[in-house]
């Protein structure tokens, strides 16, 4: 509500032009009527001298003007606020018809703000929904917003995770726990230089082709051996493809 109340109450040309309009415009009304009383004064119509004088006034008085802009400031930013376009200054909704270059903040903006899991690649003879579930398992009591991407992807196949013991989270690295026996790892490449494990070249391609899109590649480990990668990414929100490609259509970049 601050920031409407701060773009209603700011100046723009187009404002400042309709003062400097009025204000003449006003003098003239102002002379109108005048000249109007002393002819009919002059001319002996004393009695509707001044009615005829005060209707000049009335009609040529320029306070339209003056209020139009500010009303029609007022509807389109309470109107773009409750569209969640908000504009912090009269000036800049004037100049946005000159647009030739958009820039987005991509997080939460262009995207949901809440990364999903997009991506499950596994090593030769590793069944992808027993390493999807390992790495549920391990992600399960973590509150990261990632480890929390894994454990919905997961469900979201179908995959239910095993209880996994141990839990224990890893600065920087991953997080860790025990599952079915195992010694279960999730984590980046740095999980993987403090671990010397080495990615099977099966996996390259998938893990090539997620970072170049700028996804988050995670490796999945299994007694220190990686048996799989995941992708965990920001995902777009369906309305931002409409938005972008009619921004293009009107030739803005």
């Amino acid at each position: 509500m601050r920031l409407v109340a701060a773009a209603q109450a700011s100046g723009s040309r187009a404002q400042a032009l309709a003062d400097r309009a009025a204000a003449l415009l006003f003098y003239i009304a102002v002379a109108a009527g005048t000249l109007t009383f002393a002819y009919w004064w002059v001319a002996g119509d004393k009695q509707h001298a001044l009615i005829r004088s005060a209707t000049v006034l009335v009609i040529a008085c320029p306070h339209a003007l003056g209020l139009a802009i500010p009303l029609a400031i007022a509807i389109s930013t309470t109107i773009g606020a409750r569209n969640g376009l908000l504009v912090k200054d009269r000036l800049a909704l004037e100049r946005a018809r000159d647009l030739d270059v958009v820039i987005f903040d991509k997080t939460g903006t262009l995207t949901r703000g809440a990364p999903v899991l997009s991506g499950v690649a596994v090593a030769p003879h590793i069944d992808e929904g027993e390493m999807l579930g390992l790495a549920a398992a391990v992600e399960a009591d973590s509150e990261h917003p990632i480890a929390k991407a894994i454990v919905k992807g997961a469900a979201r196949r179908g995959v239910k995770p095993t209880p996994a013991a141990g839990f224990d989270a890893l600065p920087g690295l991953g997080a860790r726990a025990g599952v079915n026996g195992h010694s279960v790892a999730v984590g980046g490449p740095r999980l993987l230089a403090g671990t010397g494990a080495t990615v099977p070249s099966e996996l390259d391609h998938a893990v090539s082709t997620w970072a170049s899109e700028g996804r988050t590649v995670l490796y999945v480990l299994r007694d220190g051996a990686v048996i799989g990668s995941i992708a965990v990414e920001d995902e777009i929100r369906p309305e931002s493809v409409e938005a972008v490609k009619a921004l293009h259509d009107l030739g803005v970049r």
